[in-house]
């Protein structure tokens, strides 16, 4: 008999043991979708950001099996895939597990983020070393934990690229909420105290799915809002922070784990 939990996820805790009822290369065959993707996947949430990303990548848009409520955009040298997702941990993490299963081992997340911590101001550029694990996702495919973690290989290997061609940018944790209404100011300063520097919706999800499935993860974010005031700041856009952030994009697009010294598993 399954034991069940009154407090967390997931409610049977011994399902992280057993095998999905059907997996994505089962809906990608149903969709009668069977391309092979490339190695790299850019995931976005931000249409001023896709935007430049698919001018200078000459990228070509093509249908994803969501009946076109959801676009792939292939580089023009076909390597890397470009894909605009709307905010969220669940669709990322679904996402995540499809162009796994069609060829991409390398996922980095470009977003925004806002900053719970006077250190980062709007502006910052923030590359994720590890996410708070404040969100559903994450449980379902890996056992509990403070934080989730991305690829040690592909986080360490941005930032000596990154910080050489950039410079400026913080390396620090992040926290991933599902509720984005509902963050409070006990909470903000609390997690600011533990020395976590934003707040945004997916980090911890892809991490978490990137270590169950076997593939690299990472996330950069430019902070566009302020929390840790006695008022919220507002939403700020700040182009450019997003032509950094499209910088980073070009950085991960030709670089290669291979030829990094860093070393480490994912």
């Amino acid at each position: 008999m399954a034991t069940f939990q009154r407090k967390g996820l997931p409610k049977i805790p011994a399902k992280i043991r057993h095998s999905p009822a059907f997996s994505p290369s089962d809906f990608l065959s149903s969709s009668e979708y069977r391309r092979t993707l490339p190695r790299k996947a850019i995931l976005i949430y931000s249409d001023h950001l896709y935007k430049i990303i698919r001018e200078w990548s000459g990228s070509s848009l093509q249908d994803y099996p969501y009946k076109g409520r959801l676009m792939e955009n292939v580089s023009s040298d076909g390597n890397f895939i470009i894909l605009k997702l709307p905010p969220g941990s669940a669709f990322t993490a679904a996402v995540a597990e499809e162009i796994h299963a069609l060829g991409v081992e390398e996922m980095i997340v470009l977003g925004t983020a806002g900053s719970i911590s006077r250190t980062a101001p709007i502006g910052s550029l923030i590359l994720c070393e590890r996410a708070l694990r404040d969100e559903g996702v994450s449980y379902h495919y890996i056992p509990p934990s403070l934080y989730s973690y991305p690829s040690k290989k592909l986080t360490l290997s941005l930032k000596e690229k990154v910080s050489s061609c950039l410079g400026g940018i913080f390396f620090g944790p992040t926290w991933t909420t599902d509720a984005v209404y509902m963050e409070t100011r006990f909470e903000i300063e609390t997690y600011s105290k533990m020395g976590i520097l934003t707040v945004e919706m997916e980090a911890s999800a892809l991490f978490a799915v990137g270590r169950r499935r076997g593939f690299h993860t990472a996330a950069v974010f430019a902070v566009s809002d302020e929390l840790f005031g006695d008022n919220w700041s507002g939403i700020v856009n700040d182009l450019e922070s997003m032509h950094k952030l499209s910088e980073i994009a070009k950085i991960f697009s030709v670089m290669s784990l291979d030829e990094q010294s860093v070393g480490g598993e994912i």
